[in-house]
């Protein structure tokens, strides 16, 4: 059984999905970077992420999805994609929850 890929939340997927019509050519690159690695990677194997350390979670994210095992994966040496695995009655779901710079992360994991 596949995998389906969906985002934590409309305004996530809002901004996703603009990301190819920005006239910023870093977000055009960073849509191609996330759609291969969800099409090339996380489909195939989505455990393969790192797991994030319980205590490292931020309250924003246990606060809106509750009491997930979260994954991080590295997108490239600057950008990391959040998210984590559940279950919909029969399907199995990959849930984006987030990409940030690798500062941005720093800040919220707080390294």
């Amino acid at each position: 059984m596949a995998f389906e890929v969906r985002f934590g939340d409309v305004v996530l997927r809002d901004r996703y999905n603009a990301l190819p019509d920005s006239h910023l050519s870093e977000d055009r690159e960073l849509y191609n970077i996330i759609r291969r690695t969800i099409k090339e990677k996380l489909i195939i194997n989505p455990a393969r992420g790192r797991v994030i350390k319980r205590e490292l979670i931020p309250a924003t994210y246990l606060n809106k999805y509750g009491n997930k095992t979260f994954f991080i994966w590295n997108l490239t040496a600057s950008w990391r994609l959040i998210y984590f695995l559940a279950r919909e009655e029969d399907r199995r779901l990959i849930i984006i929850v987030d990409w940030l710079s690798h500062s941005d992360y720093e800040k919220l994991f707080k390294f």
